[in-house]
């Protein structure tokens, strides 16, 4: 892989292999795909995930693979978040699709606004209907600390389903310096 890795995406697999070719193929449909590298962490699958996830990595430089007995999938990222060697982390879980922009939008918006995290909506497929799953914040706007601590804090507090990992990118270097990690055992989503 030639150039700078702006974002690692850590991708936890287990068993499956049902969904995976989707998630991977997306992400790889990124525009902003040579900028990245993607981690999968297969904990411990017993299907055909692993020589699944093998099979991209030989594929693709900027695809690593990590394999490692199954530990639960805070173990699996935390795992990946030591491995990662880009500007910005960013979480997908194995069943998810992730549209061409996403990546490049949210690494722009931090970027250009000098922040930390950078999130943004989702759409929620259901069976009679997707909806479209938004923050109630102001778009592309720098947030002050007073108005995180205040109404974003709490909001994501209160509000499990927007305070998942795999809508957002998180500045590494606030992840490393700042020692976090995921806790075992928990499944933060």
């Amino acid at each position: 892989m030639s150039g700078d890795i702006f974002i690692s995406v850590i991708v936890p697999v287990y068993n499956a292999e049902k969904y995976l070719n989707e998630c991977i193929d997306s992400l790889i449909g990124q525009t902003f795909f040579n900028s990245m590298e993607v981690i999968l962490i297969d904990d411990g699958s017993t299907d055909n995930s692993p020589s699944l996830c093998d099979s991209y990595s030989q594929k693709h430089e900027n695809i690593k693979v990590i394999h490692q007995e199954n530990s639960g999938v805070s173990v699996a990222r935390n795992r990946g978040i030591e491995k990662a060697q880009g500007k910005y982390v960013g979480f997908a879980d194995a069943d998810d699709y992730v549209y061409p922009e996403m990546y490049e939008r949210l690494f722009k918006l931090a970027e250009e606004t000098g922040s930390d995290i950078s999130f943004c909506g989702f759409l929620q497929p259901y069976p009679d209907k997707d909806v479209i799953v938004t923050f109630p914040f102001e778009q592309g706007k720098l947030l002050g600390r007073d108005y995180i601590r205040d109404i974003v804090c709490p909001f994501m507090l209160r509000n499990s389903t927007l305070n998942s990992l795999w809508n957002k990118i998180f500045r590494r270097e606030v992840i490393t310096l700042n020692s976090l990690k995921l806790s075992p055992g928990k499944k933060q989503g």
